[in-house]
């Protein structure tokens, strides 16, 4: 799969490996960086699995990652997701990341069935509706999601030593 990540009116192209795929705002393991005030350093993982399933899970980031779940409504109605919660991603899902707007692609290569284990995968998965009905090239304005401070170092909750 691939995101399509938008930010002042231009989109850039980001591939999405086998794995979990890290988006942030800094560190050396991001799949996706994002260099946004309003991104978190380690902001959320977007999972691939090789069955072609695509799961997101916020990962406590300070200004929440959000789903666009119906676009037909005026004020585009966009859900935040619970830290610690899988959500499965459909094709042209319109996710955010604190203010940056971010479109899921799947990538049918990627799609082909294979086995996979899912033993390992801990987290509660949630499905919402997603609304493939969203235009990513051109985008409308969207309310913004609750502002919160900025995630510096003494507010991060991960820890590496686990």
């Amino acid at each position: 799969g691939f995101l399509d990540v938008v930010r002042g009116g231009m989109t850039t192209r980001a591939d999405l490996h086998v794995g979990a795929n890290t988006i942030g705002r800094e560190g050396p393991n991001l799949a996706v960086h994002v260099p946004d005030g309003s991104v978190s350093k380690e902001h959320a993982v977007i999972d691939c699995w090789k069955d072609g399933s695509f799961f997101v899970e916020d990962l406590k980031s300070t200004n929440k990652t959000w789903l666009l779940t119906d676009a037909s409504k005026p004020e585009h109605c966009f859900t935040e997701l619970r830290p610690g919660t899988r959500y499965q991603l459909n094709d042209a899902c319109v996710l955010r990341f604190g203010e940056v707007r971010c479109v899921f692609r799947v990538n049918r290569e990627l799609a082909a069935p294979a086995p996979v284990d899912v033993s390992a995968r801990d987290a509660p998965t949630q499905s919402l509706p997603c609304d493939p009905t969203e235009r990513y090239h051109n985008p409308p304005d969207a309310p913004e999601p609750p502002k919160g401070k900025n995630d510096d170092d003494e507010d991060t909750e991960l820890d590496d030593d686990d």
